[in-house]
C-alpha cells in the first residue's frame, strides 16, 4: 500500500472511502471503510494505517539527513552521523556482545554494598555533586548557600543551625497555624539586648525581601522566599521568586534586567519526567554563571 497524494497531505486517503456510510452515522466507517474491508496488516506489524506510514515516512527522512550529515564540514554534524551509524550496525553489535560494557560490568559485580555500587553507576552523585573551580571544591548543587550580596541570587531562607550549616540540616518544625512561624518572635532582654531566642516570621520575612527587593508594601511574594524548607539546605529558588530579585542583582552589577533575566531563563530547570515536583532554578550554579559571564565591579 502506497501513499496518494492527498493522503501525504492531509493524512486521509480518498481512495479508501466508503460512500455508501454517511459520516453523520458513522465519521470513521465513512472514511476507512473500503480500507478496513480489503486492507491486510503485513505480518511484521501489529498495527498499519496511513499515519503509521507518514511515520515510517518521517522515520526515513530524519534517517537520510543524518546520514547525510557525514559529509557536512561541520564536526557536531559528522559526529551525530558517527553515532547512529553505530547503532545502526547491528552485525557489528551483535559480534561485539556485552564486551563493550565488560570493565563497567567489572565494576557492578565486584561492589561490595550499596554506596559501592552507587560510586559505580552515579559517581558524581555518590560524591556529593560537588562543584569544583580551579580543583578547589566549592559547594555542592544539592547544598544551599547563604548569599547575602546585591550582585547575587538569595536562596530560600534556612532554619539549619545558625542558617544553611550543612551539619544542622532542619526545619522549623512549626505548624501552619503557628503564630511564631507566621509572625514571629521579637522580645527584648533587661539589659535592651535582642532575646537570642528571637525568631523572624513570614512576615518578618517578608517585609524583608520587599525591602531588598524594591517591591512596595503588601506585594505578593511567592512562597519560597519567605518560608524555611524541611532540611534548611534547598538549593533550589522558584522562578517567580528569581523573576523579582533580578532589577535588584542587574543593578549592583551594571547589566540590563534583559540580560540578567536571559541567564536565569537560561538555568531553569523543568519538572522531573515533566510530571514530578515544580520548575527551579539552583541558585548557586546561576550565581556562578553570573560571576563567569558578567563579573562584579569592584
Amino acid at each position: 500500500m502506497t501513499l496518494s497524494a492527498n493522503a501525504a497531505r492531509t493524512g486521509i486517503d480518498l481512495a479508501w472511502v466508503d460512500a455508501e456510510v454517511r459520516p453523520q452515522d458513522d465519521l470513521f466507517s465513512h472514511v476507512n471503510g473500503r480500507w478496513l474491508a480489503t486492507h491486510e496488516i503485513p505480518d511484521d506489524r501489529a498495527q498499519d494505517g496511513t499515519f503509521v506510514m507518514l511515520r515510517d515516512r518521517a522515520e526515513a527522512d530524519v534517517r537520510a539527513i543524518v546520514e547525510g550529515a557525514a559529509e557536512q564540514s561541520d564536526d557536531d554534524a559528522r559526529r551525530i552521523a558517527a553515532l547512529y551509524a553505530s547503532f545502526m550496525d547491528v552485525e557489528r553489535v551483535e559480534a561485539l556482545g556485552v564486551e563493550p560494557l565488560r570493565p563497567l560490568l567489572d565494576e557492578i559485580a565486584a561492589a561490595a554494598d550499596h554506596t559501592a555500587l552507587a560510586r559505580v553507576l552515579f559517581p558524581r552523585q555518590a560524591a556529593g555533586s560537588l562543584i569544583t573551580r580551579e580543583g578547589r571544591v566549592i559547594g555542592s548543587r544539592l547544598i544551599a548557600q547563604g548569599f547575602t550580596g546585591a550582585g547575587y541570587f538569595h536562596p530560600r531562607p534556612s532554619a539549619a543551625g545558625a542558617g544553611y550549616d550543612a551539619g544542622y540540616s532542619g526545619g522549623t518544625n512549626l505548624g501552619p497555624s503557628s503564630d511564631k512561624l507566621i509572625n514571629g518572635i521579637h522580645n527584648k532582654l533587661p539589659n535592651g539586648q535582642d532575646d537570642p531566642g528571637n525568631f523572624n516570621g513570614i512576615g518578618d520575612l517578608a517585609a524583608a525581601y520587599r525591602r531588598e527587593n524594591g517591591l512596595p508594601p503588601g506585594a505578593t511574594v511567592p512562597a519560597d522566599a519567605v518560608t524555611r524548607s524541611a532540611s534548611g539546605l534547598d538549593p533550589d529558588i522558584s522562578p517567580a521568586n528569581a523573576e523579582l530579585q533580578i532589577p535588584r542583582v542587574a543593578t549592583a552589577r551594571g547589566l540590563s534586567p534583559g540580560a540578567v533575566r536571559g541567564l536565569v531563563h537560561a538555568h531553569i530547570k523543568a519538572r522531573q519526567l515533566g510530571l514530578l515536583g515544580e520548575p527551579r532554578v539552583n541558585v548557586l550554579e546561576l550565581n556562578l554563571a553570573l560571576d563567569s559571564q558578567y563579573p562584579l565591579k569592584h
